[in-house]
């Protein structure tokens, strides 16, 4: 009684099937009513974390940890999420929405949902090198320093991401991108 065919002509459907075509039209759109997992945040958020490569590598017995220590936040359009030269304090990730990041008022770059920033201060123990502006509503998963770097205990991570860090500071990215 709840399955509709959709793309295919009523005459190619056999009469004793018990089977209904879908109508045609905006206004006969269906809608499936369809319940969210018991366990849904759980499950966007280690879905957000899977996307970020670095993540991926961590053993499943760290998703519960990311779970106890990952916060969710949200953020208005054009308001500030870091300010440059700050003391780092948080690790970030877009789970929705996108940013902008700023140096010394020029814009650089933007960053999409799935991506990630604020570790280059957590593995440098540097202040903020740009500003990151919320350009639409957003909503992020954040690390508190000590929980990033927690969570990345006994990896090569934090290492690597010092790498880049260095790389980016080089502006070896831009020379790429040329």
């Amino acid at each position: 009684a709840r399955l509709y065919l959709v793309h295919i002509a009523g005459k190619d459907v056999p009469a004793d099937a018990g089977l209904k075509t879908a109508e045609v039209g905006l206004d006969k759109t269906l809608r499936v009513e369809v319940e969210s997992p018991e366990m849904a945040d759980a499950i966007e958020a280690l879905n957000v974390f899977c996307s970020i490569d670095f993540f991926r590598e961590l053993p499943l017995s760290r998703a519960k940890e990311l779970l106890l220590l990952a916060e969710r936040r949200r953020v208005e359009a054009n308001e500030t999420i870091i300010a440059q030269h700050s003391e780092g304090h948080e690790f970030f990730v877009i789970v929705q929405g996108s940013v902008s990041v700023m140096r010394d008022g020029e814009y650089i770059k933007s960053y999409p949902s799935g991506d990630y920033f604020g570790e280059t201060a957590l593995v440098l123990n540097q202040p903020r090198t740009a500003d990151v502006v919320a350009r639409t509503n957003v909503e992020l998963l954040t690390l508190a320093r000590h929980a990033f770097l927690y969570v990345l205990r006994g990896t090569d991570i934090p290492r690597r991401l010092v790498r880049l860090a260095h790389a980016r500071v080089a502006r070896s990215w831009e020379l790429f991108e040329q």
